[in-house]
């Protein structure tokens, strides 16, 4: 995987959002893929990040997305944990999901 993070999962693409920065979306071979339309926000009071993305952006096919998240300290590549891989299309929804992932202490003090 792209800067020596280890994925469960064969992936198409990397998104990476870092705590301070721009958001970085990067192809198989580490190639920057733009137009994704990510939007993120943050909010350090209730310790959150709400992600939005329009997976028909996403390059190849739109049905059988796989996901998986890691998080990192923030700066390093040094992963503190990682969700387990879940299919979009075993969610609930028809056309669009309002996912909420949370981490505690997941941002600099």
């Amino acid at each position: 995987m792209a800067r020596g993070i280890e994925a469960h999962i064969k992936w198409d693409t990397l998104i990476i959002l870092p705590s301070l920065g721009p958001i970085r979306a990067l192809d198989d071979k580490n190639q920057a893929v733009h137009n994704l339309s990510i939007r993120m926000l943050r909010d350090p009071i209730l310790d959150t990040m709400v992600i939005g993305l329009d997976v028909g952006n996403l390059p190849g096919a739109t049905t059988g997305i796989l996901i998986q998240v890691s998080l990192a300290k923030p700066g390093t590549q040094e992963i503190l944990d990682v969700l387990d891989p879940f299919r979009l299309s075993d969610l609930a929804f028809r056309y669009r999901s309002h996912s909420l992932f949370t981490f505690w202490n997941a941002f600099p003090a």
